[in-house]
């Protein structure tokens, strides 16, 4: 597991930073980074192990001590990271925050924006994440994100469509002959008695026949 500092600032950091940790613009970004393969490309607080999460917590706990200018023992931080880290991996939402959401509400939170402060201590670090949760600049961030995947998802179903359609020839139609409506033929007044006379012709013959058959067989019997 690579160093939390690799991603997020340190704990020295911290203590030199101005009042404003990040925008809500820019927390968005840092939720909807993606590395090549489509991982986060900022790790979420839950994605380290136990030992590296711990030893993270206690950087805050020391950094915003030299902020503060207020003296913390070791073994007051180690119980209290402990204690935080077990809170923090209890909440869903909490756990999915990334570490510099997780500064931005502790560097707030001591100067009172995020909620009461009772000192460097779980308690009072806990509670400035859940008011980091519900202030504006979180809301704003998680509208950002939200309004960003749904133009993401429209161009992925867009991007889907026009390859699953891009392999049918749809012909042109011009390409089609279409057969030209034939026209009503007219005939002559001599075509039109040639052609009675003929039917009339074949009728009688039909007649003649018919009578010739009958006639030969009253002859039979």
């Amino acid at each position: 597991m690579e160093s939390l500092t690799t991603y997020q600032q340190t704990a020295i950091q911290i203590a030199s930073s101005g009042s404003k940790i990040a925008t809500a613009r820019q927390l968005a970004d840092l939720r909807l980074a993606k590395t090549a393969d489509g991982r986060n490309a900022y790790p979420r607080y839950k994605d380290f192990d136990m030992k590296s999460r711990l030893s993270w917590i206690g950087d805050q706990f020391f950094g915003l001590a030299v902020l503060l200018h207020v003296s913390i023992s070791v073994d007051t931080v180690s119980v209290d990271s402990v204690a935080l880290d077990s809170e923090i991996m209890e909440d869903k939402v909490l756990r999915d925050l990334t570490l510099v959401e997780m500064q931005e509400a502790f560097r707030k939170g001591v100067n009172r924006e995020y909620g009461e402060y009772y000192g460097l201590t779980s308690v009072s670090m806990f509670g400035f994440l859940k008011g980091f949760l519900k202030s504006e600049k979180k809301r704003e961030a998680v509208a950002l994100v939200c309004r960003q995947n749904e133009i993401d998802e429209r161009e992925a179903n867009a991007r889907l469509f026009r390859e699953m359609h891009s392999h049918i020839d749809v012909p042109e139609l011009t390409s089609f002959k279409f057969r030209e409506k034939s026209e009503k033929k007219t005939y002559t007044p001599e075509e039109s008695a040639a052609h009675r006379e003929k039917i009339r012709r074949q009728a009688e013959e039909i007649r003649k026949q018919y009578k010739a058959n009958s006639d030969d067989k009253q002859e039979e019997a």
